[in-house]
């Protein structure tokens, strides 16, 4: 009788329900990756490795990026205590990343086994799509795999194993050359890129490796809660962090970011197609990205800053002060119909009106997503080689502002999208110095969606106007009067 190979196959993971957990975070910093806890029952605190350390030396030691939880900070303390020659100094090294501080768990604890878990980054639903599965960072998975199987007494062959041993180090030695193919065959091909796979690849892979699924704990990213959290109030495109600790983006958020940063807010009327181009090649090296890629922030940031400075006439002449995104507006605040009005004017962008319905004000959130719509149009027009941007453009940027919707209204904002495509590849003609209006036509859901109640707000008109008209006076008069630097 043949006996399979798989000792492992029916074994399944444990997982930490967002719906279950508390996530607390530092008052202090409100909006940190790095500064948060999470409660839940049988597992009372998970927290991020930074806390493995002293609050003085977080400020300055940076470690890699796991997660730990009471049993872990127990036994730091232990060692801390009753290690004669311990100092931050010369043993910060054991926290440095999860292989590390998972060795010093189990020679310092006589054998203890650290409890791992894994990050999951939840699918956001964007309409009447079927929701989709959670993914994992593939960097994660790499380092996860060697780990666990160290843990079910089953490692990978290690040349270094029997050296390691003789110089009593520490029974864990990662297999890195194990971790590097592992990672090169799960990731994307962009250098400095990190990529994501769905839990059912997780699973495929686990069940290869024969992995004892029980020993890994997947809970979802409390750095993902917070910026989603964040994101749906600013409209600010969030990070995480990498198993190393760098701050990443998601190609959406990204692409929607360096939109915001080099379109969003300027006069594109008689710009030329040269100079509009760098801009494009910008937005669209992250636009073309595979979809679950995430990539360094800095780098974002080095493109926007590289593509500024290149362009640094238009930027300074032609960029207005004005905060165009309403970033520091709740985005239930009701912003006039008469300053979008004053906005589409003074920037030439189409005013977007809905066929069956008259909003007496915008709430932030919606006008956010009229205005990326208006600057995308305002971008292309005046070149036809520019149209062929505009599919691939508008969907990543509007998928990328979709977290900063409500998730009742994210059907409708596409179903707008693709109407508003058709306007820019069609453009109405227009007498110049007059608002261009497009109707769109897309139905909202009547019981579910946000803008519903704003028809029937009428006593709002008068105050939103009055808000609005004092909001621009405190930003120096009217939108249209804030161009330059």
């Amino acid at each position: 009788m043949s006996i399979s190979p798989h000792k492992y196959n029916d074994s399944k993971w444990n997982i930490i329900p967002s719906t279950d957990i508390t996530l607390g975070k530092d008052p202090k910093f409100p909006n940190s990756l790095s500064n948060w806890v999470i409660t839940y029952g049988p597992i009372p605190h998970v927290l991020p490795s930074s806390y493995l350390l002293s609050e003085s030396l977080r400020k300055h030691q940076k470690v890699h990026n796991y997660f730990v939880d009471d049993d872990d900070m127990y036994w730091t303390r232990h060692l801390i205590e009753n290690l004669p020659e311990f100092t931050w100094e010369t043993h910060v090294g054991l926290f440095h990343n999860l292989a590390e501080f998972t060795n010093m768990i189990y020679k310092y604890s006589d054998g203890t086994k650290k409890r791992l878990y894994m990050r999951t980054i939840p699918f956001l639903p964007l309409g009447d799509e079927e929701v989709k599965e959670s993914g994992v960072f593939v960097d994660e998975v790499a380092i996860m795999i060697p780990l666990l199987k160290e843990q079910q007494d089953d490692p990978f062959e290690n040349p270094e194993r029997k050296f390691e041993r003789r110089k009593k180090r520490f029974r864990n030695v990662i297999n890195l050359g194990q971790h590097f193919e592992i990672f090169q065959r799960l990731n994307s091909k962009e250098p400095g890129n990190i990529g994501t796979i769905p839990l059912s690849k997780l699973e495929e892979l686990l069940t290869e490796y024969d992995i004892n699924k029980s020993l890994l704990t997947l809970v979802d990213d409390p750095a993902h809660i917070i910026g989603l959290k964040s994101m749906a109030w600013t409209g600010v495109p969030f990070k995480v962090l990498s198993a190393r600790g760098d701050q990443m983006i998601n190609k959406n958020e990204a692409t929607l970011y360096i939109f915001q940063s080099l379109v969003c807010g300027v006069v594109w009327e008689d710009v030329s197609f040269q100079e509009k181009l760098k801009v494009v090649n910008a937005i669209h090296s992250y636009a073309i990205l595979g979809e679950g890629t995430y990539t360094p922030f800095d780098k974002v940031v080095s493109t926007i800053v590289r593509v500024k400075q290149s362009l640094s006439e238009i930027y300074q002449n032609r960029r207005s002060k004005f905060d165009v995104m309403y970033h520091k507006q709740s985005p239930n605040e009701l912003i006039s119909h008469e300053e979008y009005k004053e906005l589409a004017v003074a920037f030439d962008l189409p005013l977007y009106k809905l066929a069956n319905m008259k909003l007496v004000a915008l709430p932030v959130w919606f006008l956010r997503v009229l205005l990326v719509l208006g600057w995308l149009h305002s971008f292309v027009q005046g070149s036809s080689r520019m149209k062929m941007y505009i599919t691939i453009f508008s969907r990543v940027i509007t998928t990328g502002l979709m977290p900063a919707v409500p998730a009742f209204d994210r059907q409708f904002v596409k179903d707008i999208t693709k109407e508003a495509v058709g306007y820019m590849k069609n453009p109405l003609a227009s007498e110049s110095g007059q608002t261009k209006s497009s109707t769109l036509c897309a139905q909202r859901d009547m019981q579910k969606s946000s803008l519903e109640s704003i028809q029937e707000q009428e006593g709002s008109t008068e105050s939103s106007t009055k808000n609005s008209k004092e909001r621009c006076a405190s930003n120096h008069k009217k939108p249209s009067d804030k161009l330059g630097s």
